[in-house]
């Protein structure tokens, strides 16, 4: 009968005789098994909207944390063994993980950038110092002289 009811009415052929009291009594064991009902199905719409949200939250996670460890691969150098405690102990070093260390150095992206940068900043440096200045003054002069003239200059 639903949720929400849990009264029956009995009928029997001899409902006459029974009082009326007995007539519409609430049911306890039906009222008790639809309540039952509800809230079953209540908690687990509950429990699996719950546990759908964590198994997101944790995928989400390892997402993000799989994207950290790569974006700092790129970024910053990575966990050495020449730690400070070893340089101060003058413990042997590896030459392997020396020149694991310096060929890192070399390909990693902020090496490559700063490489970049100095070559750009040296074919400047390279380019104003290699420059006659002299030359590049008299072409200005003889370009604003010309301009000069043609602007005094009139048409007749």
């Amino acid at each position: 009968m639903g949720f929400t009811t849990g009264f029956v009415r009995h009928l029997s052929p001899h409902h006459d005789t029974i009082p009326a009291s007995l007539l519409c009594r609430p049911c306890s064991n039906q009222k008790f098994s639809s309540q039952l009902g509800g809230l079953t199905l209540t908690y687990s719409l509950l429990y699996l909207s719950l546990y759908l949200h964590r198994t997101n939250r944790t995928q989400q996670h390892t997402l993000l944390s799989q994207q950290s460890l790569l974006l700092n691969s790129l970024l910053e150098r990575p966990t050495s063994s020449l730690s400070s405690t070893s340089r101060t102990r003058r413990t042997r070093i590896d030459p392997e993980t020396l020149e694991v260390e310096e060929r890192w150095k070399k390909d990693s992206l902020t090496e490559r950038l700063k490489d970049r940068w100095n070559g750009e900043v040296e074919g400047m440096v390279r380019r104003v110092a290699e420059t006659d200045w002299r030359a590049v003054r008299e072409r200005w002069e003889r370009r604003g002289l010309n301009l000069w003239r043609n602007m005094t200059t009139t048409k007749d």
